[in-house]
């Protein structure tokens, strides 16, 4: 519970750091019994723990909590509800599905990612207006030729750009995982271990799936070309791994 608050630091590394310590302690724990005990001594049981914000952001958030619930077992989808009884407006929030212990790591690294992506973004946009240009990869475009409206665009193509590739970073640390085990200085578990883990947390999700009904969600159509290049560029130089004392690196997302 202290990690996961201090997770929540508005110092980067320090947020960071307690994120992936308490993915680690978690993931440990339900690996040696496959299951954390809650305060009321009872065995956790899997359910749904919502993600809301406050921001129409799951256009580019859903993609890189798909990754975190596959990698903290569990699952994830959408739920739209509306906005006050008299409007017709949607508001749609990210909900992760599984046992407690897990779900409220998926939700306190996607904030931490989330606020990573946003700090990024809004330090480019002042570089840009600072010197009067925009490069995304071969493309070089000025700023003074940007309308008013041509902004938003831009931030949704440079959030969805760095979700891709962050999603992607994360998936293929989970596979790695998956195929090579778990090996820190305090912490070595076998591939196996962990493959029949994730085998067991995915059978108690598709039982949990089977008492619920889905509907149908078109996708999104937020943001253009210019800025994914520079999203994509963005979302590797996010740390998924921040020292902690002793100079240890602790993957987060896991």
């Amino acid at each position: 519970k202290k990690l996961l608050a201090l997770s929540n630091s508005s110092f980067e590394a320090e947020a960071a750091s307690a994120a992936a310590k308490a993915s680690e302690l978690m993931l440990a724990y339900g690996l040696q019994a496959d299951q954390l005990i809650c305060e009321a001594g009872e065995a956790e049981k899997v359910q749904q723990d919502e993600f809301v914000s406050e921001k129409q952001d799951t256009f580019w958030t859903g993609t890189i909590s798909g990754a975190l619930a596959a990698s903290n077992m569990c699952d994830y989808w959408y739920q739209t509800s509306r906005r006050g009884s008299k409007s017709f407006r949607r508001k749609t929030n990210i909900v992760f599905c599984g046992k407690p212990s897990r779900t409220v790591v998926c939700k306190e690294i996607l904030q931490y990612l989330i606020s990573a992506v946003e700090r990024i973004l809004e330090e480019k946009i002042k570089e840009a207006k600072r010197d009067g240009v925009i490069v995304d990869g071969d493309e070089v475009y000025l700023v003074e030729d940007f309308d008013r409206s041509d902004w938003l665009p831009f931030r949704n193509a440079f959030k969805i750009g760095a979700a891709e590739t962050v999603a992607r970073r994360i998936r293929e640390e989970t596979k790695k995982r998956k195929a090579e085990g778990i090996k820190t200085d305090d912490l070595q578990v076998n591939a196996l271990v962990v493959q029949d883990a994730y085998k067991t947390a995915s059978k108690e999700l598709e039982v949990y799936r089977s008492d619920i009904s889905f509907g149908t969600a078109r996708g999104s159509s937020a943001g253009g070309s210019m800025g994914r290049g520079l999203g994509n560029s963005a979302g590797n130089s996010i740390s998924l791994n921040k020292q902690v004392s002793g100079g240890r690196q602790r993957s987060i997302g896991m």
